[in-house]
């Protein structure tokens, strides 16, 4: 028997996750952080964590409400991979500057660095970045040192 995906109780449909996750677009990181934070209730059934289906429909209308910022850095975990899309967007048009996979480390110092508010070094950045790729991570890394500050983070899974 496979895991639990959904449960019903009193009335209510609570969803896994994965599940949640996949749905809203987010990754299940992010749903965990909302979690830590009390922005969404959660139950815990046999070690696994559940949200309402309705909380998740709301996570999905609060996901393309404008940032205020200029750009969007969007990553995407390749599943079963140790990489990700990682695209920057202008916000404003939705228009694609750059879009390259990058491996986990190299998208962990981006998200970081936005977050803090300042990057790692370009040499450290682009250190497990394949060869071919440089060009277009040096672009990226530079494009979000630039505008460190009017970049906004946004993540999921690919099935």
């Amino acid at each position: 028997m496979g895991k639990v995906r959904k449960v019903n109780i009193g009335g209510v449909t609570w969803v896994s996750l994965a599940v949640a996750a996949d749905r809203a677009g987010f990754h299940r990181n992010s749903i965990y952080r909302a979690i830590r934070k009390r922005k969404i209730p959660m139950i815990k059934v046999n070690g696994r964590y559940f949200i309402k289906e309705e909380d998740v429909k709301k996570l999905n209308e609060t996901k393309r409400k404008k940032s205020n910022k200029k750009y969007l850095l969007v990553t995407y975990k390749i599943k079963d991979k140790e990489l990700w899309f990682s695209m920057l967007l202008e916000e404003e048009t939705e228009e694609v500057l750059i879009g390259l996979p990058l491996p986990t480390r190299s998208v962990g110092y981006l998200v970081g660095g936005i977050r803090k508010g300042r990057m790692v070094s370009e040499e450290t950045f682009l250190e497990p970045v394949l060869e071919k790729f440089r060009d277009k991570a040096k672009y990226l890394y530079q494009l979000v040192v630039d505008n460190i500050k009017e970049t906004a983070i946004v993540g999921g899974d690919i099935l």
